[in-house]
């Protein structure tokens, strides 16, 4: 539920630009794994969409328009709770399953667009996006995300793939 939750965005603010400061969560664990999200003892949510690449990855840029596979961990800060994640929950038995999203989509969080539109192929970003950049002030009760609640992403950025690829997106596939 959760998935289809954040490809379905409801604010309708523009994108806000990258900024800079604030206390940050700590994110630890390597990119392709599960990211483990602390939140900064005391301190509340910027007020303002943060985003930072805490890896970079080497592969292609992604550009509005494109579909992204995404990898993600989503915590409310709010209520200091993980709501989901794509990652396998068995050692790697199975694979993860990435989220793929159309970039510059309306139906995109706009936090998500902002932090995606530009980004390379295998970086590891986090956002911190206040309801404005998220859910909006209606929030999303499905998705245990309430009207004012400030939410933390950590991305894997698995792959960039152009509208026509074929389902394997071999055709279509950007290096990456």
């Amino acid at each position: 539920a959760l998935a289809g939750a954040l490809a379905a965005g409801c604010s309708s603010s523009p994108s806000s630009n990258q900024a800079s400061g604030g206390t940050l969560p700590q994110v630890s664990g390597p990119v392709g794994q599960k990211a483990a999200i602390t939140l900064p003892s005391g301190a509340t949510a910027p007020t303002k969409l943060q985003t930072k690449t805490l890896v970079q990855g080497s592969g292609a840029t992604l550009a509005s328009g494109q579909l992204a596979a995404v990898n993600y961990t989503v915590m409310n800060w709010t209520g200091a709770k993980e709501l989901g994640n794509t990652y396998s929950t068995d050692g790697g038995k199975t694979p993860n399953q990435p989220q793929v999203v159309t970039l510059g989509s309306n139906s995109l969080l706009p936090a998500w667009n902002t932090a995606l539109i530009g980004a390379r192929i295998g970086s590891r970003i986090e956002i911190v996006a206040p309801p404005v950049d998220a859910f909006g002030s209606q929030g999303n009760a499905q998705a245990g995300v309430g009207p004012t609640d400030d939410l933390v992403f950590v991305l894997d950025v698995v792959g960039g793939y152009q509208p026509t690829a074929d389902i394997t997106g071999k055709q279509s596939r950007q290096a990456g």
